[in-house]
């Protein structure tokens, strides 16, 4: 029987077809259809309790940051309470002294006032506005017994009328003008208090002054406590 083409033997035709077939399979293994799956790391299947694990690990670590981001604003805010409640500078003034049209004014001349006061004490000169002068201690909060060193002045001003000064001493022992607290005696009241001993056991004779904020404050003698109360108590009713 005649064929079209050129003749193909038998033997020759099935070693081409095995040669291709060997070469189309070993391609085929290496397709990454064929890897190896002992050897390739295999992604663990998804299930419903594996979403719900790392849905909650988001929320928690969601928790922990608001929570240290409260923290945080929490030690913030006690940190400056504390620098708060440990400055004593500034004014203690009523409040109905400070709503009128001349308070602004007269605030202005308060701390004016400081600055004279304070350049006085340190030329060793004497104020004439000043009827009272001299070392006061202030107690740091209610219940510690560390005292502060104070230079005191009490001046009689046009509208505030009596104020008691309180001024820090500086490193080098001078009154620091700009470090001072003005404590208007207008609706003040004065009380004596016990005698105690401080951390150092320093005897100290403490007495309070009430404004709209309370001091606690102290001198070295008995006398000396009475020559305090006794000035402060007459311009506190005057006022």
């Amino acid at each position: 029987m005649s064929t079209l083409g050129t003749p193909v033997k038998e033997e020759n035709f099935s070693l081409d077809m095995a040669e291709r077939m060997l070469a189309e399979l070993q391609q085929g293994m290496d397709s990454p259809l064929f890897a190896d799956k002992e050897n390739t790391p295999q992604r663990p299947p998804t299930t419903t309790a594996a979403k719900n694990a790392t849905k909650s690990d988001g929320v928690q670590k969601n928790m922990n940051h608001e929570l240290r981001a409260s923290a945080h604003a929490d030690r913030s805010r006690a940190g400056e309470g504390k620098a708060m409640n440990d400055s004593d500078e500034g004014m203690d003034l009523p409040q109905r002294l400070t709503r009128g049209p001349e308070a602004a004014a007269a605030i202005q001349d308060l701390q004016r006032c400081s600055v004279a006061i304070a350049a006085s004490a340190n030329a060793g000169v004497h104020d004439p506005n000043t009827f009272a002068r001299g070392d006061l201690f202030l107690r740091q909060r209610f219940f510690t017994t560390t005292w502060k060193k104070r230079f005191a002045s009490l001046v009689e001003h046009a509208y505030f009328g009596p104020v008691l000064f309180l001024f820090r001493y500086d490193k080098k022992g001078h009154v620091n003008p700009k470090m001072s607290t003005m404590i208007a005696l207008a609706d003040a009241e004065v009380r004596m208090g016990d005698d105690c001993a401080d951390t150092n056991g320093i005897f100290r004779c403490q007495f309070s002054l009430k404004a709209r904020r309370k001091y606690i404050l102290s001198v070295n003698d008995a006398l000396m406590r009475e020559y305090w109360i006794e000035n402060l108590r007459s311009f506190a009713d005057s006022a």
